[in-house]
């Protein structure tokens, strides 16, 4: 009886101890010092942010792990207007379609994978994703101005 009454104990402990150790990242996000990471455009943040979010242990995310590879990716395509830094451009496509993956309904990353592709070169794949953004969500102005400018660039005119 006591053993059974230690393995329960020992059960909920460990139980306890692993629900406190995951992480729910769609609520997280919004609190500091991710917020704050959000809308900072200085190098030191998105450098700083980048870290923050490269050493999380992912597999402790139970939910909002789509957030998380949003997140990084609309860091890396900060990193790449901002800093120039051209290889966060394709980590920053990689990130968005980990993210379109995990939830077809985060339309956010098919914008951003399109503007991704366009800054990268290939003008097939921006529209693909600009494309598929625009026939899942009521486009704005000022996105639909964007497609079209995009359409018709020099570089996608070729």
């Amino acid at each position: 009886m006591k053993i059974a009454v230690l393995s329960v104990v020992l059960f909920a402990s460990l139980s306890a101890m692993a629900q406190s150790k995951s992480l729910h990242y769609d609520s997280m996000r919004l609190q500091a010092p991710f917020n704050v990471c959000l809308v900072l455009n200085d190098s030191a943040t998105i450098n700083s942010y980048y870290q923050t979010l490269l050493n999380m242990d992912t597999s402790r995310i139970l939910t909002g792990l789509e957030w998380y590879f949003y997140d990084l990716g609309a860091n890396r395509y900060k990193a790449y207007m901002y800093l120039k830094d051209s290889t966060a451009l394709n980590t920053s496509i990689h990130c968005m379609e980990r993210c379109y993956s995990l939830n077809n309904e985060m339309t956010l990353a098919l914008w951003n994978l399109g503007l991704c592709y366009y800054f990268k070169g290939d003008c097939t794949q921006s529209l693909y994703y600009l494309n598929l953004y625009m026939s899942k969500v009521k486009i704005r102005k000022d996105e639909k101005k964007q497609i079209k400018n995009i359409k018709n660039s020099k570089q996608c005119k070729k």
